[in-house]
């Protein structure tokens, strides 16, 4: 007689990982609420309520692509062009190949009188890969692949696949999702090198140091998007374009 593994262990297995995802699972229908009444107070022409709305939701560590757009065009209508960049840049992360993000980025920046952005250290192959997918998408992905093989293998048993075909399946499966969940954990770190940011202020001093009494050679447009090299308190070193490098207070940037 086959053994066949005792089914109340991938029960088990399967009910830890609906407890563990269940706040995940449920999340979007109740953020999607949420992001209908934003766009509905941005329909009616409050744009002030809008974002405030729209920003409740980032508060609740969502990330959407459609939200921060919907929000880059609230700044817009509100003629805050710094923030407006700013998620407009989320946007395109999250969605690099939509027209309409980088229609409205170039239009944005054209108000603003800034312009090119700083170029990416990442290679061409893996960009696409880095800046258009979110590494938790990935990483639940890779577990449910995980859990699928597991569930397929107990399922359909020895006498339809055979002992070799099940552990092909249980292995094949395992193997994907562990490469799902290290891909996820790969992305995360190669982004966070992606350290860049705007300048939402009116204007910000570039700064030979770290101090407000520090010389001031430069002073950063609103709009501006910068490499932020490093950071210290209420400063960060960032990097221009053509390489210029100094200190800018932290308040007057957003991260993208």
């Amino acid at each position: 007689m086959t053994h066949r593994p005792p089914l109340r262990w991938l029960f088990l297995l399967v009910a830890g990982m609906g407890i563990c995802c269940t706040s995940v699972w449920a999340q979007p229908d109740s953020l999607s609420r949420g992001l209908q009444a934003a766009n509905a107070a941005y329909a009616q022409g409050q744009y002030g309520r809008a974002v405030d709305l729209y920003e409740r939701l980032l508060g609740r560590d969502w990330e959407s692509g459609a939200l921060y757009y919907n929000l880059g065009n609230a700044y817009v209508r509100l003629n805050q062009w710094g923030e407006a960049i700013r998620y407009y840049e989320k946007a395109r992360r999250l969605r690099p190949a939509d027209p309409r993000v980088g229609h409205n980025l170039e239009q944005v920046r054209r108000r603003a009188g800034v312009y090119s952005p700083v170029q990416r250290p990442f290679p061409g192959r893996f960009q696409s890969i880095v800046r258009g997918w979110s590494p938790r998408a990935i990483f639940w992905g890779g577990w449910g692949v995980l859990i699928g093989g597991l569930v397929a293998a107990v399922a359909w048993g020895a006498s339809v696949l055979g002992q070799r075909g099940r552990l092909l399946l249980v292995g094949g499966g395992v193997l994907v999702g562990l490469l799902g969940i290290a891909t996820a954990f790969g992305t995360a770190y190669v982004q966070s090198l992606d350290h860049r940011a705007v300048v939402v202020a009116g204007e910000a001093p570039l700064r030979a140091a770290p101090s407000p009494e520090a010389i001031s050679d430069t002073t950063l447009p609103e709009g501006a998007l910068l490499e932020v090299r490093s950071r210290r308190v209420q400063w960060s070193k960032v990097r221009l374009r053509d390489g210029t490098t100094g200190w800018v207070s932290a308040q007057a940037l957003g991260d993208i």
